[in-house]
């Protein structure tokens, strides 16, 4: 079927009532929201204006726009519409567009896509927009830009460089990073942070969690914020350039030098030069550290006399590699099932044998330390009649034990991990808060206890326990203020002793930026918070009284004291995430990619909410007026 064919058989469906041509009524109908001989305005409170004042591609059409006046209605749409949009068919190929997503029932980017042009965007900005779209969301190749076949698939006419794309992309980046300067202007954040190593090269991605406009209600657009600040290779330190040849050529001084290794110091200066580009340090933004359980990480937080968060995820995988050294009961029987896997998936001869038995294949997970037992163990179970079945065929070399005892406990076993693994789901939602990670932690050990000796429960004989991932955990480096912070996402502040109160002293309102215009005024040189007075002979210990132990289940009745502390969040799987999206941009054969184009890319997809096409048009005139920051112009004297 060609591919008009196809074109007209999705119409027929969409529409199976019209023909797959629309009138001029229709087009006008949807695209604008009246018809030609429309008499009551769809903007009520305009006499009139203008639909689109964008200026026409073609000579000789300087006055190209459709206007809607009181009396008259639209000053013949359809024909503007042609000459705007470039004739009659894209004007279809538009209406079409639009009522596909409407039929759909979207209403965001794809139909604002569809309608850009009323807002008066140029075909160069419309195939900007759709170029940087398809690169940054669905990893185009950069050069694809150049490339006829791919030029076909977007359709425009106006034609763009390797070269302008990316300048365009470090313009529309540029762009992106004062939209979140301004956010970060009198907020406190949480900073997010993981590295990873690719071709010899330590990357780092940095990323910020914070309350947008902290104080003013939801009402006014008070939510939580997530951005990446960076995500680039860690530039070496002054020690790793002393150590670098200088060579002869000029050209070398252009190219970036990275660091060697991952420690405190090095994340540390590239942690606080990345801040300093969104006009912050670490002591003017930064109120906690979340990451993984590592010592380089819990040292890089007190050499910033700063509360390290273990991330929640990990906690709970280092839980399961307790469980699973030596002499587990589910470890020696996963060792057992994943031979059995790997004894057919190695072989064409036992894949054959099963696959005259069964279409399920026999495949194995080395992903993570959860995910890679459930699944072998899920496998093994689904397969349980087919390789069983081998066991008996004498071309067959598969042996196991095939009686139901051993079934039984695969199953066991199987519903112990896909509990874990649920767990960690969970725990990998995006923007769960500190106290709610900790909650499902807490719900998913007490039915354990409360199950472990029930038999025939799916959870009977679970050896998971919780001695990394439970409150108070070694990996806390201020375990004061990961207990105060649990009670005041919890509501329960007044059971904040002493100690809690000074380690959560930042998250007082009378602390925060946004709340301290308000405050100066009615400032009483006091301090705002009693905290811990410093004594050799003050007990610790003293503080934790029975008083507070009997008011922890009360919720506070009066406002809260402190911030909204939403964006303490649980996990950093984030940062995993977007690793994944990095091997997802950067497979095997585009090795050699640039790491200015890398860390471009993904900078614009996990901060897509803040550009769209006015951006494009902003990039684009600082391109054509040649305004670029002095780190815009380094980065492109790097490409070249």
């Amino acid at each position: 079927m060609s591919y008009t064919e196809m074109k007209k058989r999705r119409l027929d469906q969409l529409c199976a009532d019209r023909d797959h041509k629309p009138s001029k009524q229709q087009v006008v109908k949807l695209l604008i929201g009246g018809d030609e001989k429309i008499t009551e305005s769809p903007h009520p409170t305009n006499d009139s204006f203008i639909i689109c004042s964008a200026p026409c591609p073609k000579e000789g059409h300087t006055n190209c726009k459709i206007e809607w006046k009181k009396n008259t209605g639209f000053t013949n749409p359809f024909s503007k519409l042609c000459t705007c949009f470039g004739g009659a068919h894209a004007v279809n190929d538009a209406y079409w567009y639009a009522y596909d997503a409407k039929v759909r029932g979207e209403s965001g980017d794809d139909i604002r896509h569809a309608m850009n042009w009323i807002a008066g965007y140029t075909p160069e900005e419309n195939g900007a927009f759709d170029w940087l779209r398809m690169i940054v969301k669905k990893n185009w190749p950069l050069t694809s830009v150049e490339d006829a076949d791919h030029r076909s698939v977007i359709k425009h006419t106006q034609k763009f460089s390797y070269k302008r794309m990316a300048m365009l992309l470090l313009l529309l980046g540029e762009i992106v990073e004062e939209k979140i300067t301004e956010q970060l202007k009198n907020s406190h954040a949480v900073a997010i942070y993981d590295g990873f190593t690719r071709s010899g090269t330590h990357y780092m991605a940095l990323y910020v969690s914070y309350i947008l406009n902290e104080g003013k209600g939801k009402e006014e657009g008070e939510r939580l914020e997530i951005n990446l600040l960076a995500c680039s290779p860690m530039p070496a330190t002054a020690e790793e350039e002393e150590l670098i040849p200088s060579g002869d050529d000029d050209d070398d001084d252009d190219e970036p030098h990275y660091a060697a290794k991952f420690d405190a110091d090095t994340m540390r200066n590239f942690i606080q030069n990345v801040l300093q580009q969104y006009g912050h340090t670490i002591d003017s933004l930064l109120i906690a550290f979340l990451a993984d359980n590592t010592e380089v990480n819990r040292k890089l937080a007190r050499d910033a006399d700063l509360p390290h968060i273990p991330c929640l995820n990990h906690t709970v995988a280092l839980d399961v590699g307790e469980m699973k050294k030596a002499g587990s009961q589910v470890t020696a029987h996963h060792e057992i099932i994943k031979d059995v896997l790997m004894q057919v998936k190695r072989s064409s001869v036992q894949v054959g044998i099963l696959q005259q038995i069964t279409n399920i294949r026999c495949a194995t997970v080395n992903s993570c330390k959860w995910t890679s037992m459930a699944s072998d163990l899920n496998r093994f179970d689904k397969l349980w009649d087919a390789l069983s079945t081998m066991v008996t065929n004498e071309r067959s070399t598969v042996e196991f034990d095939t009686s139901a005892p051993f079934r039984q406990m695969n199953k066991r076993f199987s519903n112990h991990m896909n509990t874990i693994a649920s767990l960690h789901g969970k725990l990998q939602e995006q923007g769960l808060t500190r106290y709610k990670g900790q909650a499902y932690i807490d719900t998913t050990m007490a039915a354990i206890n409360e199950h472990k000796n029930t038999p025939r429960h799916p959870l009977y004989c679970c050896e998971w326990k919780n001695a990394h991932s439970r409150r108070g955990n070694k990996h806390e480096t201020n375990k004061f203020f990961c207990s105060g912070l649990h009670k005041i996402q919890t509501g329960k502040e007044r059971t904040l002793n002493l100690i809690e109160k000074d380690a959560c002293q930042w998250l007082l309102k009378v602390n925060h930026p946004a709340y301290k215009v308000n405050n100066d005024d009615n400032a009483s040189g006091e301090d705002a918070t009693p905290t811990a007075t410093e004594s050799d002979d003050f007990n610790f210990a003293d503080l934790l009284t029975s008083s507070a132990e009997s008011a922890a289940l009360e919720k506070e009745a009066t406002e809260s004291e402190y911030v909204n502390t939403d964006h303490l969040l649980a996990s950093a799987a984030i940062v995993e995430c977007l690793w994944s999206k990095f091997d997802a941009l950067v497979p095997q054969r585009r090795e050699g990619m640039s790491p200015l184009l890398i860390e471009a890319i993904l900078f614009l997809k996990e901060n897509c909410d803040l550009w769209s096409i006015e951006d494009i048009r902003e990039a684009l005139r600082r391109v054509k007026a040649n305004e670029k920051a002095q780190r815009t112009e380094e980065k492109l004297r790097q490409l070249k």
